[in-house]
């Protein structure tokens, strides 16, 4: 009998902590959901719109249809990759080159393709996680395949898979349609990954996930990016996979981390990872964003709840830098109507607004969009604003078998 009893009570107690700890979570998470911006002064910002040749490629698939991220270098230059080719575009000119790399070399989908020098082009590979230089015949001069990393996860499962794996397996996912970032000084790239089942784990708030590979020692430098905001305090939910994610910026000393689903921005040092400060980056008056929802809705596939999730949720692009004019931009995707929530895909049939930041991060300016033009994956920023792939015209280039991804404009922000 009082074994019994000590039992009852030991499940009560897990109970009751259970409960604290959501409890917890939750007032945590409160900050970070309901939020509300104030616009500064600032100079009057206008969008205008100058028309290109249009970029119409069947290799530029919708990028959702595949995993590949396209670049523009130096405002001039876009670069995609399928297959084994990586294609360079003159945005001016239209002038279309080729760079073939000899099959054997590509094992699986190229994700993400940088140009670091005039000659020099890295691609990143999806499992195996392959980092390759080639140049601009296609000759690969550089090739590694990342090796295991030592993240910092508390939850009881990772650490006993962890010590079964041997140092030369992987233990990541990378994050496709993310981009990389290449510190030419000391020859480092920064790419995004998440843990192994990432999404479905709890006790992951310290979990790097941004890995800095240095490219001489052919070795995990360090990691950085530990969960901030809503994520942190996500407990064991989640916000549907593709909200999870984090995009980044990197500046020198500062990474600027962000997520979709986060009206925040957090400021981190590029070094330590260490958090130097938060700051809202949201419209004046952003919709709330919901409470994450229990894993098993994406175990069971239930993917009706994920798609009432998502239309219900507001969410962000990824911060952008504009040099020539020292500002910062964001795309802002409004939570659907319940009239529009299953009209198209999350993504689709959502007020969009441009938010614009100045050097400190501080709301300057709100331009309504038309998301008939400015859709989620379809635009690349520039040193002055972006290059887009108008939704609009863009319909005009589908035809029956598939779906064209055809660049045809750039916006450029003018100070009026």
């Amino acid at each position: 009998m009082a074994r019994k009893s000590k039992y009852t009570f030991q499940i009560l107690f897990l109970l009751v902590f259970w409960a604290c700890s959501e409890e917890s979570n939750l007032s945590n998470r409160d900050p970070y959901t309901i939020v509300s911006n104030k616009m500064q002064k600032g100079p009057k910002i206008i969008l205008t719109r100058s028309a290109i040749a249009p970029i119409v490629d069947d290799s530029l698939n919708h990028r959702f249809n595949r995993l590949s991220l396209d670049y523009l270098w130096q405002d001039s230059l876009l670069f995609y990759a399928n297959q084994n080719k990586i294609h360079q575009v003159n945005i001016q000119s239209g002038e279309h080159e080729v760079i073939e790399i000899p099959d054997y070399e590509v094992r699986n989908t190229i994700i993400s393709t940088l140009p670091i020098s005039k000659d020099s082009i890295l691609t990143l590979q999806l499992m195996p996680p392959i980092l390759m230089i080639n140049d601009s015949r296609g000759n690969v001069f550089y090739k590694k395949t990342l090796p295991f990393f030592d993240f910092d996860v508390d939850n009881l499962w990772w650490k006993t898979m962890n010590m079964a794996l041997d140092a030369g397996s992987f233990n990541y996912n990378l994050q496709p349609l993310r981009p990389l970032y290449f510190d030419r000084s000391k020859k480092q790239v920064f790419i995004p990954f998440l843990p192994v089942d990432y999404i479905l784990l709890d006790q992951v708030e310290n979990s790097e996930t941004i890995g800095v590979f240095d490219l001489e020692n052919q070795d995990w430098d360090y990691g950085l990016g530990a969960a901030q905001g809503l994520i942190k305090y996500r407990g064991d939910q989640n916000y549907t996979k593709i909200f999870d994610q984090n995009y980044f910026l990197v500046q020198g000393d500062t990474t600027f981390l962000s997520y979709p689903i986060s009206h925040h921005v957090f400021l981190l040092n590029s070094k330590t990872g260490e958090l130097i400060d938060e700051v809202i980056a949201s419209p004046q008056d952003p919709d709330p964003i919901p409470a994450p929802i229990r894993k098993d809705v994406l175990t069971s596939s239930d993917f009706v709840k994920m798609e009432e999730w998502r239309a219900g949720s507001p969410f962000y692009g990824d911060l952008a830098f504009h040099e020539d004019l020292g500002m910062y931009s964001r795309v802002y995707f409004h939570k659907k109507s319940q009239i529009d929530g299953f009209k198209g895909a999350y993504w689709e049939n959502r007020e969009t607004t441009l938010l614009i930041f100045d050097k400190n991060l501080k709301l300057i300016q709100e331009i309504e969009l038309d998301p008939e033009i400015f859709q989620l994956w379809r635009y690349l920023p520039t040193s002055d604003g972006f290059l887009v792939s108008e939704m609009n015209l863009q319909k005009e280039l589908e035809n029956s078998d598939e779906i064209r991804l055809g660049y045809t404009a750039k916006y450029r922000l003018e100070v009026e």
